[in-house]
């Protein structure tokens, strides 16, 4: 594990559980993606026990201190039946670590930040970027140049932080890449492509200033 300033840092990333979208990808391919009806798709039945299944059986959750999640209902979902018997973990909402790319794909477009605090009660919203979804473009789909801003985002804000157990609960593999890319540690991706469940906590070692 990498030292910095005398500190250890971990990170666990964790795939969001089974989704309408993804379910409606089982069925219709890819179109299910721009569907109206998959606009910030939340868990299915089979993704709510995939995630208190995770909570209930993983030794390395036990001592998280803070989970970053992203503003999406099914990840937003995930976090907190995971952690739904942990009353001393943080849950912080982050714009930054939503899927890439962002734009066209409705299921990507998150609901206003009043919406998601009424929703959800355990999770810290504070962090978020906008109070409406400002990463979410109809027309186009998000520039490289713009992750690369993302990531520097990430970086920043888990620098800031003095938590030593960090859990990124996320969306698919290209989520996972970002923190890879934000972090600089090497990571695979073996049995987490889009459509591959059940969910998982895979770990992560950086530097400590940045987590």
């Amino acid at each position: 594990m990498f030292k910095s300033s005398n500190k250890l840092k971990n990170i666990l990333c964790i795939r969001h559980g089974k989704a309408f979208h993804n379910v409606l990808i089982d069925k219709i391919g890819e179109k299910a993606l721009f569907l109206k009806e998959s606009y910030d798709s939340p868990l299915v039945e089979e993704g709510i026990i995939q995630a208190k299944q995770l909570g209930s059986s993983s030794k390395q959750l036990k001592n998280i201190d803070i989970v970053f999640v992203s503003p999406l209902t099914r990840t937003l979902q995930t976090a907190e039946y995971i952690f739904e018997n942990n009353q001393k973990v943080r849950i912080a909402a982050l714009d930054k670590i939503k899927e890439f790319p962002q734009g066209i794909e409705i299921c990507n477009k998150r609901r206003n930040r009043i919406e998601l605090e009424e929703k959800f009660k355990k999770v810290d919203f504070s962090l978020l970027d906008s109070d409406e979804d400002q990463m979410w473009r109809a027309d186009r789909y998000e520039k490289i140049e713009e992750l690369k801003e993302r990531i520097e985002g990430i970086k920043k804000t888990i620098m800031n932080e003095n938590d030593k157990n960090i859990v990124i609960n996320i969306v698919p593999p290209s989520t996972i890449g970002i923190a890879t890319l934000a972090f600089n540690a090497p990571f695979g991706f073996v049995g987490l492509k889009r459509t591959k469940y059940p969910i998982s906590a895979i770990p992560m070692e950086i530097p400590a200033i940045i987590a």
